[in-house]
């Protein structure tokens, strides 16, 4: 897939994202603040974690966390177990 195409797939992302959470009475706000990351047929939404300095103790805590993700061949959001955690 060429850059062009992976940028059209973040931004077709962001308006079905910015649409789900209007629809389901999600923060649009907190939305802004996602990370949005491409990854071949998928764009994840991610909320971005802390990370206190633990080393490879604290690895898996600090990985972002998934809120939402986009079937790129779908144009399709999947909701995931930390949707209403990190969106409501």
């Amino acid at each position: 897939m060429t850059l062009v195409a992976k940028i059209k797939a973040v931004e077709a992302a962001k308006k079905a994202a910015a649409k789900y959470c209007v629809n389901n009475n999600l923060s649009l706000e907190k939305l802004a603040s996602q990370t949005f990351l491409y990854f071949g047929d998928f764009v994840g939404v991610m909320q971005e974690m802390p990370y206190n300095g633990g080393g490879l103790t604290e690895d898996i805590a600090s990985q972002p966390k998934p809120t939402l993700t986009f079937d790129v061949k779908n144009n399709k959001i999947i909701p995931t177990e930390f949707t209403s955690q990190y969106l409501a």
